[in-house]
């Protein structure tokens, strides 16, 4: 088990990533339908049963999601890591990541995030990943830059919620970018920390 620092206090953690079973399906419910989460995923859904968010969830693990990972933390499930949008011919993708808000704040991302875009780029052969980001979510918006990742444009005004527009920033990294990155040590401190998330 690995002793993760944050701030004042020390945050234990023993981190896997395992494809989406059938297991997960109460987590994913409580994950994608909290209020604190759910806008950065459904985009104007209405849900009028667990049913027809079963259904909905069904249909993009079938024909949107590229992959999809449940994060665990010494066994149990605190996030998702997956890819969707996927171009074959400028083999690029789009990447999310989410975490139980009780999780958020204490680094997993940072933790989650680098090795898994070194399985897209190193073993999928990607060409490039994009991230899309609400301006609410200043704390996505700020690791995804410190990553590494480039912002390519911002869609004012993109998002309604609660009677507040808010614009959706749209960021990158590329294959050459992420390896050079990565060959300049600046990753080296979250690998040593994680090493193989995958099962």
């Amino acid at each position: 088990m690995t002793v993760f620092a944050m701030s004042s206090y020390f945050f234990m953690i023993k981190l896997n990533l395992k494809p989406y079973s059938g297991v997960y399906r109460d987590f994913i419910r409580r994950l994608f339908l909290d209020e604190r989460t759910s806008v950065d995923f459904i985009h104007n859904n209405t849900f009028t049963s667990l049913n027809s968010f079963d259904h909905w969830f069904e249909d993009r693990l079938e024909y949107s999601f590229r992959d999809f990972f449940i994060i665990e933390n010494a066994g149990e499930p605190v996030g998702v890591v997956y890819s969707y949008g996927y171009d074959e011919v400028a083999q690029h993708v789009k990447l999310t990541i989410a975490l139980l808000p009780e999780f958020c704040g204490v680094g997993l991302g940072a933790l989650v995030i680098i090795p898994y875009l070194d399985k897209l780029f190193g073993e999928n052969g990607l060409h490039k990943v994009f991230a899309e980001i609400y301006s609410f979510n200043e704390e996505s918006l700020l690791s995804t830059r410190k990553f590494g990742f480039v912002e390519e444009g911002v869609l004012h005004d993109y998002k309604l919620v609660d009677g507040s527009y808010y614009d959706l920033h749209i960021l990158s990294m590329t294959r050459k970018r992420f390896y050079e990155i990565k060959e300049d040590g600046k990753y080296e401190k979250l690998f040593g920390l994680c090493g193989s998330l995958f099962e």
